[in-house]
């Protein structure tokens, strides 16, 4: 079989790790980094080969990073749903990079909900002093917002380390406010 790329779960990929190695050396080489990766997630896009988040990580490397934060927060999600936390870290980086590329102004949820979901990557890690302060940080902000359903996320986050330390009667009182 003479393939370069295979369908894989998740959408595609090529056959062996050092030919994606040699075209993106290729890319870089030759100054078309950007539209190496524009044209890897237009043809996800086309496709629909590409998970969302895998889209969005393309756009960013595209030079399109206000294309690129809704689907990193949708690939983030909707990875959490299925493999936890942890494997849906990964997208974290590239969306807290978009977000200040394309200009998104401190008064946007969105960085409530990026703060949100670092805490609980951070609360997955069992670094719970860290992931209490992440969620305290984007529930403050919720609130300067107005933001009354970001901040019920915010504040169920700071339950949920509570209650992964052990500290039931902190995580009860602060589901009760």
């Amino acid at each position: 079989d003479a393939r370069w790329i295979e369908e894989r779960t998740g959408g595609c990929s090529c056959v062996h790790p050092m030919l994606r190695e040699s075209l993106e050396r290729i890319a870089r080489k030759a100054g078309r980094w950007k539209g190496h990766h524009q044209a890897i997630a237009t043809m996800l896009e086309a496709t629909g080969m590409g998970d969302t988040g895998r889209i969005g990580v393309h756009l960013l490397e595209a030079g399109r990073p206000a294309e690129a934060v809704d689907p990193l927060f949708t690939g983030h999600d909707q990875l959490e749903s299925r493999y936890g936390p942890a494997r849906a870290g990964g997208l974290l980086m590239p969306l807290e990079r978009a977000m200040p590329e394309a200009g998104v102004p401190d008064t946007d949820v969105r960085w409530s909900a990026l703060w949100r979901r670092q805490s609980a990557l951070l609360r997955a890690r069992r670094q719970y002093a860290q992931a209490i302060d992440h969620a305290e940080h984007a529930r403050a902000h919720a609130d300067r917002l107005g933001d009354d359903e970001e901040w019920a996320r915010c504040a169920l986050q700071i339950a949920s380390a509570h209650e992964s330390m052990g500290d039931l009667g902190q995580s009860l009182q602060i589901q009760q406010k």
